[in-house]
């Protein structure tokens, strides 16, 4: 993966690249904002790390402190999902179709109201069909918690979007494998 890394700190920033290297990827490192925008506007990286406190331009994304391995962690989670082309307007499965753009979801010809969160949690798992999808998952994916804050909240957004995806039509499309996901 190629990586662009915004460090003012030349220490920091070495430190950073190196692990990043160590773990297989590619890492351009600047030192400016202004470097950065430049990088940036040639397109060539996949993923960029940028410090929030920089001289010049303020840089966002990357709170500190912050160890390696979730760095690394957090670089694998984003590899891992899929990209969506520049066309990729909707998600469709069977009678379900969700419009990315202007967000309504709409089933057997019935526009489907979701909120915000609903939304973001059918379209994760529309753009997974038919792959698990653990409880540990969807908190990182559509909450973006790293950590299981025992609450019932996935439980509760799913419920709900059961009422709403399924209950109303014949053909369930949201399951459920118990102990799994």
């Amino acid at each position: 993966m190629k990586i662009l890394l915004v460090e003012d700190d030349t220490e920091t920033g070495n430190c950073i690249s190196t692990g990043l290297k160590s773990e297989g990827h590619s890492v351009k490192h600047v030192t400016s904002g202004r470097d950065a925008l430049v990088q940036a506007s040639l397109k060539i990286h996949d993923h960029y790390v940028i410090d929030r406190m920089m001289p010049e331009l303020d840089g966002q994304s990357l709170v500190k402190p912050f160890s390696l391995g979730e760095l690394s962690a957090r670089i694998h989670a984003l590899a891992r999902r899929p990209a969506l082309s520049e066309e990729t307007t909707s998600l469709q499965i069977g009678d379900l179709t969700l419009d990315l753009i202007i967000r309504p979801a709409v089933r057997d010809g019935q526009e489907i109201n979701l909120l915000p969160r609903e939304f973001l949690l059918l379209k994760h798992l529309m753009e997974r069909p038919g792959r698990v999808q653990t409880r540990s998952m969807l908190l990182e994916s559509v909450w973006d918690i790293n950590f299981d804050p025992k609450t019932s909240v996935v439980e509760t957004h799913i419920s709900r979007l059961r009422a709403k995806i399924d209950k109303p039509f014949d053909t369930p499309l949201l399951h459920t494998l118990h102990g799994i996901g």
